[in-house]
């Protein structure tokens, strides 16, 4: 957390939010209040409810039903999966998309592609059937934005990398192990 001053001060102010509450009278209060209530409380059912360590929605019918459909879908995704992976080597398909996502570069260059293309289509088409101008022109932003992807492939990750903004949020958020 060395780089990061917002978090840095974050926790400092808690480390003493807990020294204050561990030495002060109302954490008394509390625990002798807290016992009362669990005396008065023993054997329950309401409070046992509601005091389960799962959470209402986690004791849900819902909660249950939804948590069996997802075990199934990721039994399908796990046996698909195996098939994929033994089948893998002859697919033509399986071979063309991961040449195109290789690396950084190759990544970013097809998705550069895949823009330009899609707004020069969708404005073509636009034309064609008279469209509106305001779709055109988000269109020709995102075209300009493609193009500019397209040019800046090879240095993408150093402009990244260098980036000022970028470097602020990170350094935010960064947490040394």
């Amino acid at each position: 957390m060395s780089n990061s001053f917002v978090l840095n001060m974050l926790n400092r102010i808690w480390d003493n939010i807990c020294i204050f509450y561990d030495n002060s009278c109302l954490k008394a209060i509390n625990r002798r209040i807290g016992n009362y209530f669990k005396f008065l409380s023993n054997g329950s059912v309401v409070i046992h409810f509601f005091t389960n360590e799962k959470s209402l929605f986690q004791s849900s019918l819902f909660y249950k039903v939804y948590t069996h459909l997802i075990d199934k879908l990721m039994c399908i995704f796990y046996c698909s999966r195996r098939v994929v992976k033994k089948y893998k080597d002859n697919s033509f398909l399986y071979k063309a998309v991961s040449s195109l996502f290789q690396n950084e570069q190759e990544g970013f260059y097809s998705v550069s592609i895949f823009i330009i293309t899609f707004s020069l289509v969708t404005i073509t088409i636009n034309i064609i059937r008279g469209g509106v101008i305001i779709s055109n022109l988000f269109l020709l932003i995102l075209l300009i934005i493609g193009i500019f992807m397209f040019n800046t492939r090879k240095y993408f990750a150093d402009i990244i990398r260098n980036s000022f903004f970028v470097n602020i949020i990170k350094n935010l958020f960064m947490i040394d192990g």
